[in-house]
């Protein structure tokens, strides 16, 4: 058994555009890329508290952008009764789909782990 696959499925994130469904396969973030985005939420949010958004970098901006092309594994687009493979999706996937699509993967870990919880103890 892959138990790094086990324990790291990747999320589904599926909604319809231009009447197909679209379905982008995230990876579970590991702490490395956990803390280089909230770094760069965490310079965003400062510049935001020194109202300086002219001074705001460019990979700022793009924090979930570039969490997208970090996390995503593979987009399908459904063909028929099946889907197709996007080839060179980071390249093809416009900048407001791979935020919504973070968006909606951000929203459905947050989901995950609040019906979990702690509890403060193990099962």
């Amino acid at each position: 058994m892959d138990f790094k696959e086990f324990f790291n499925p990747p999320t589904l994130i599926e909604y319809t555009f231009n009447e197909k469904i679209v379905r982008h396969y995230l990876a579970e973030m590991d702490s490395e890329t956990d803390l280089a985005y909230q770094r760069l939420i965490s310079q965003a949010t400062r510049a935001l508290a020194r109202q300086n958004l002219a001074a705001m970098p460019d990979n700022v901006l793009a924090a979930d952008i570039w969490l997208y092309n970090k996390l995503c594994q593979k987009v399908e687009v459904q063909n028929g009764a099946g889907f197709l493979a996007v080839e060179d999706f980071r390249a093809v996937i416009p900048p407001a789909m791979k935020r919504r699509a973070i968006s909606d993967y951000q929203r459905r870990i947050a989901e995950l782990l609040k019906d979990e919880g702690d509890g403060g103890g193990n099962s």
